[in-house]
């Protein structure tokens, strides 16, 4: 007679590990040197925040799905809150840099994702003021996942006028080092806007959110119906 001798199986599992990262780099904990609003009261704007490869290669092959803004040094008091009916994101791969359009949809290759849509409220004091060295960052503006696979990358807001003023952000100029070959902004006015205004635009320090798979083994047991063999055969009389 045969036994099956039960044996566990290890399996691979998945388990998703969420993690943050800073850009443009350096600006973890370091103020920027100018700031940017988000809009008006009067007007939508569509804006284009531009990363090479080099500043992304931290989030290599995980999902972003997640950003975060913060006040610059210059403000003083908490941020009161606004509305927006409407603000959209959408991600995807970016040309070079250094040869960035003023025309949106030139800027990326193969096209782009829409990751968010909906309005979007910022309550009061969710952007604080009076932190040291920087403020701290704000709410996380949640998006569907969104796998980053390399390559420059473009992640462009198109909202709607606000119900009242905006926040004054951190922001890098066009005179920081790095600008125009490691990251840009561009802007342009309202919500279906085609060509920026200026593509020399400041450019917010943005912290990422994102999780990366990372493989968690786990043992299972194999089940048997019954007994078949052994390693050794004989006969029986």
């Amino acid at each position: 007679m045969r036994h099956l001798l039960l044996l566990p199986v290890f399996v691979a599992a998945t388990t998703s590990q969420a993690f943050t990262g800073v850009v443009p780099t350096g600006f973890e904990n370091t103020p920027a040197n100018l700031s940017f609003s988000l809009s008006s009261t009067t007007t939508g704007r569509t804006y284009q925040l531009m990363f090479s490869a080099t500043q992304m290669s931290p989030f290599l092959n995980s999902n972003l799905n997640g950003m975060q803004f913060r006040l610059n040094e210059s403000v003083s008091s908490n941020y009161a809150g606004t509305t927006f009916t409407d603000f959209d994101i959408y991600l995807g791969e970016g040309v070079d840099i250094s040869t960035r359009s003023s025309t949106f949809a030139n800027n990326f290759v193969g096209g782009k994702t829409l990751v968010r849509s909906g309005g979007l409220t910022i309550n009061p004091n969710e952007y604080l003021a009076g932190g040291s060295p920087v403020n701290p960052f704000g709410p996380v503006i949640s998006f569907n996942n969104y796998l980053y696979t390399g390559g420059n990358l473009i992640i462009e807001l198109r909202y709607s006028a606000s119900s009242s003023a905006t926040p004054v952000l951190d922001a890098v100029g066009s005179a920081t080092l790095g600008y125009g070959t490691e990251f840009a902004g561009a802007w342009g006015s309202g919500i279906t806007g085609t060509t920026a205004t200026t593509i020399t635009a400041n450019t917010f320090v943005t912290q990422l959110t994102a999780t990366n798979p990372v493989p968690e083994p786990f043992t299972m047991g194999v089940l048997g119906i019954a007994a078949l063999a052994i390693a050794k055969r004989r006969k029986q009389s």
